[in-house]
């Protein structure tokens, strides 16, 4: 059954969820009056997102070839972009020894043209990894030979093009519980690394293929004298045992003397399953560590995670308040650290949305196929949502 509205309890339940999520405790009748969800004024001037976040971080947003141009006039609002697809392995180096950059390179001078900063995405990834690079019969070293050629070749064409990159993507388990956290066994391997154009990393090297793609990250930028950074990312790291995963990583890659200068948390957020606290508490962790921390690919969907009873043809507005409590509830925290706590510390340097407008998302076809979602800041017809202004007023 498709519904056009929520039923009354039901919003009566999300409005509860947003409280909470914005780290309030509340009664009932506080919940039901909670000033957060209050609509928007029709008619309100529309700032841009780079131009209020001028003295805190650039705003990105996620782009793909071909799907620019009919966002011209939303793309102002972004000082960022990060490629979908068109950076990843099986789309610059398909053959062993030729590369293709015509895509990337495309969206690299649109982006110089128009004065915006490039993050890489990504380096190294057990997905969008051709089947050649992990072919059966593949040494430890022959892999990490493989994975050492194409990260240099790499960062050498894009040069400062590219401000940041995302060295290596994914690395930990999804869902890693606390045993495997405490054991150390939380890295993605077995059935989590399998599919069309994966590759079992972890399987083959252990963590040396981490450890060994930032060093050589580390070794072509500094010996082309490259102005960059390079970043973890992952999922999840909003989660505690993840979380906790990933500040064991670090603390092995900077013991071993590696250079590691981020953590990108990627953001794929989900209404009903997020604690606010946690969120800050994973940016508190990082940068405590002397790491600058990210958002990188945001998005909140207006669904929990996986199916759903209920599903909507067009986003109900009690929903689209509560995703805006959210969305402010985040940026919030990310100005908060946007400059170092202590001396030492990281801080949050970037956001980037994952899409542009409610119109196209990945999120339409994940994890459920054929289920609009409206997980960004503007809608369909390319308006700013309520969660627009839950960012841009404060």
């Amino acid at each position: 059954m498709r519904l056009r509205h929520v039923r009354l309890g039901v919003a009566k339940a999300f409005i509860g969820v947003a409280v909470l999520i914005a780290g309030c405790s509340a009664n009932q009748e506080q919940v039901e009056q909670s000033p957060e969800v209050e609509k928007v004024p029709e008619q309100v001037e529309v700032p841009l997102l780079k131009d209020v976040y001028a003295d805190y971080f650039p705003i990105g947003a996620a782009v793909k070839t071909g799907y620019i141009e009919p966002y011209s006039d939303l793309m102002n609002h972004y000082n960022s972009v990060s490629m979908e697809y068109e950076m990843k392995w099986s789309a610059l180096q398909p053959e062993e020894g030729r590369f293709s950059y015509a895509a990337s390179d495309e969206i690299i001078d649109y982006a110089k043209k128009n004065d915006k900063l490039v993050r890489g995405h990504t380096l190294v990834w057990y997905r969008a990894l051709p089947a050649w690079v992990l072919s059966e019969g593949t040494t430890e070293e022959q892999a990490l030979d493989r994975m050492r050629a194409h990260i240099a070749a790499v960062i050498e064409h894009y040069g400062e093009s590219v401000y940041t990159w995302d060295v290596v993507n994914e690395a930990l388990a999804d869902n890693p519980t606390q045993a495997q956290v405490d054991s150390g066994n939380f890295y993605r391997t077995g059935k989590e690394a399998t599919g069309t154009l994966t590759g079992d990393w972890y399987a083959l090297t252990g963590i040396d293929y981490i450890k060994e793609a930032f060093r050589e990250a580390d070794r072509v930028r500094k010996e082309l004298g490259l102005d960059i950074t390079l970043f973890y990312n992952d999922y999840g790291l909003n989660i505690p045992a993840k979380r906790e995963a990933a500040v064991k990583l670090i603390k092995e890659l900077q013991a071993d003397g590696i250079a590691i200068d981020g953590i990108g948390m990627q953001g794929h957020y989900y209404l009903g399953d997020f604690i606010m606290d946690e969120f800050e508490n994973s940016i508190k962790a990082f940068t405590e560590l002397g790491l600058d921390v990210q958002v990188t690919e945001l998005d909140i969907s207006i669904y929990p995670y996986g199916s759903t009873d209920e599903v909507y043809d067009e986003l109900p507005e009690t929903i689209a308040n509560i995703q805006a409590v959210m969305y402010g509830g985040i940026f919030n925290i990310a100005r908060n650290y946007s400059t170092p706590k202590a001396e030492g510390h990281g801080r949050v340097t970037g956001i980037t949305l994952w899409g542009i407008a409610d119109d196209l998302s990945w999120l339409d076809n994940e994890p459920v196929k054929n289920r609009k979602n409206w997980p960004l800041l503007f809608d369909e017809e390319q308006l700013p949502k309520p969660a627009f202004y839950a960012v841009t007023q404060f």
